[in-house]
């Protein structure tokens, strides 16, 4: 597999588990009252990763890779807090919370290939 085609997989592979995170944590609060603004924060949070992410990955330079890349982590920072509030009460499960910042941390690891790497696909950067 060619360099350009390794980071396109890797791109791809980026979007795909970002979307997937993302329809998780939706699954998750649904089961949230409408009123409790939480379950808002929660899925406003999730919805601007999503946003960072689809940026991150149209990005073809190291540098503004980074940018994003330091966004996402801060929002990340800020969706665990609001996950383990979620799961210190009775709106998520330790084990969903569990779940939804294995897929998160993944995510991450993945956009760190993605800078680390160069686009090289995560094989070859773990």
């Amino acid at each position: 597999m060619s360099t350009v085609e390794s980071s396109q997989a890797l791109r791809q592979e980026i979007k795909e588990k970002s979307l997937e995170v993302t329809q998780a944590l939706y699954r998750t609060t649904e089961l949230i009252s409408d009123v409790e603004p939480l379950k808002w924060a929660l899925r406003d949070t999730a919805i601007k990763t999503l946003n960072l992410v689809t940026l991150f990955v149209s990005q073809s330079y190291a540098q503004e890779k980074m940018k994003e890349f330091d966004q996402f982590n801060d929002l990340l920072d800020s969706l665990f807090i609001k996950m383990n509030l979620a799961s210190s009460g009775t709106f998520i499960t330790r084990t969903n919370f569990t779940l939804l910042q294995r897929e998160y941390q993944v995510l991450q690891e993945l956009m760190e290939c993605g800078i680390a790497g160069h686009g090289l696909p995560p094989q070859n950067c773990f």
